[in-house]
């Protein structure tokens, strides 16, 4: 079981996400980071049309959709904001808070949707996603009541 905190683990992501190696002008791993964000925006623009040209679209997907990319526009925001403060040599400490912040309010909202589709009687699960999602949340359970009793 990891002791770290929530500020650890998304340095970490970062870290993971942002190689130094990628830090240099034309690196593979930039150079591929580029190319998918342009495509993302040609992407966009395209969803952007259709969301406007279709009358009827099913709600819950729609919403599903708008998580989505607020997620991401948040991460990127995110880790603009932490790579624009490392540089200039300013602590990025309050980018983590931000960025871990923006998970717990996703992974809230997130949970609501899965209790309300939990309900549903036309909805299907596997047996075993539904064991591994229960053991994750048990797990996440205790490390939020651990976290809790650290802050009093």
């Amino acid at each position: 079981m990891s002791t770290s905190s929530p500020r650890d683990a998304v340095s970490e992501d970062l870290a993971q996400k942002r190689p130094q190696d990628a830090d240099r002008a034309g690196s593979p791993p930039k150079d591929a980071l580029s190319r998918s964000l342009k495509d993302a925006i040609k992407h966009f623009h395209s969803m952007e049309n259709l969301l406007l040209s279709v009358g009827d679209i099913d709600d819950g997907l729609l919403c599903d959709f708008r998580a989505a990319v607020n997620r991401v526009r948040n991460t990127a925001w995110g880790v603009q904001q932490y790579v624009s403060r490392k540089e200039v040599g300013q602590d990025p400490a309050l980018v983590l808070k931000i960025i871990a912040g923006d998970r717990v309010r996703a992974a809230y909202g997130l949970c609501q949707t899965i209790s309300d589709d939990l309900k549903r009687s036309d909805l299907d699960f596997q047996a075993g996603s539904l064991v591994a999602l229960q053991e994750a949340a048990q797990k996440l359970g205790a490390d939020v009541g651990i976290a809790l009793q650290n802050m009093k």
